[in-house]
């Protein structure tokens, strides 16, 4: 089985042993073809025993990843300790080999959105200079805007606000994918996205970034340099464990802030907060008053 998927517009080829499912949100990423910028073999020729000379180099709360050589090891944790799949790949991730143990997680539940979970996407989209932002996205006057904050700030409540009183269009509830492409920064949705998931494939040119905090009435200022990228980060889906990580994505931050508005914006959960935001993309020139 062949597919081709296409995330933040780079390329992937899936080579697959065998048919998987693939559920209808996960549509608006498929593509007719793909010049495979980035090809993933899958299999289910697991050998889980890993060999005495590899190197632990770090972990989250899904997967745990090795060295070995040149070779990295992306392996998804499963229930008792045990991992349920291997993906291994060279440092330029040109090509991705995903073993699948079908004792741990038998082939039949396997799915498109579930093999994504068993990839290094982080690792994968950063080599493109993709910022993943947890954040939610609307899409309104003909580009994005990204709203970013800790869980319970109030990313969707923002958003919705933006939907209901401006008409704007939901493109993603938790999960932002940003990238510049040819001079120009761009949005887009991703496939897993958070409790409340709205899968879109639409790429936005970014209009801004809006960093939020509760407050009791609304106040919005531009953030600049060092400090403006320092507080975004902790914002970003990133693997913190890795330090080569952690400095492309501050690199990547640093150029973000200089060329699109990024704001704080501390605001209530109503239409002033609409307003504030508002009226500050007009100041700024964001938008243009007609």
């Amino acid at each position: 089985m062949k597919l081709h998927a296409a995330f933040a517009d780079i390329q992937m080829t899936f080579v697959l042993q065998h048919s998987i499912f693939i559920e209808e949100e996960m549509e608006p990423f498929l593509r007719d073809k793909s010049s495979a910028e980035i090809a993933v073999i899958v299999s289910w020729d697991w050998d889980g025993i890993l060999k005495s000379n590899i190197l632990f180099m770090g972990e989250d709360l899904l997967q745990a990843y090795y060295k070995e050589a040149q070779q990295w090891l992306c392996l998804t944790k499963g229930g008792g300790g045990r991992y349920i799949a291997n993906a291994a790949y060279d440092s330029d991730l040109k090509k991705i080999h995903c073993a699948i143990n079908e004792k741990e997680f038998p082939m039949p539940w396997l799915t498109f959105g579930n093999l994504l979970r068993f990839l290094p996407m982080r690792a994968a989209l950063q080599r493109f200079g993709v910022l993943f932002f947890h954040g939610a996205q609307v899409r309104v006057n003909g580009g994005g805007i990204v709203f970013t904050a800790p869980s319970g700030t109030g990313k969707s409540t923002q958003s919705n606000l933006w939907v209901r009183e401006r008409g704007a269009k939901l493109i993603c509830n938790d999960r932002t994918l940003v990238r510049k492409v040819n001079g120009k920064w761009h949005t887009y949705g991703y496939p897993v996205d958070g409790s409340a998931p709205v899968r879109s494939g639409e790429r936005n040119d970014l209009l801004c970034i809006v960093l939020l905090r509760q407050g009791e009435d609304n106040q919005i200022q531009r953030l600049n340099g060092a400090k403006g990228a320092a507080l975004l980060m902790p914002q970003l889906v990133i693997d913190g464990w890795n330090p080569h990580a952690r400095s492309a994505a501050a690199e990547w931050l640093l150029k973000l802030v200089s060329e699109i508005p990024v704001y704080q914006l501390s605001c209530t959960r109503d239409l002033r907060a609409v307003e504030c935001l508002e009226q500050q993309l007009y100041k700024d020139g964001v938008w243009k008053n007609e």
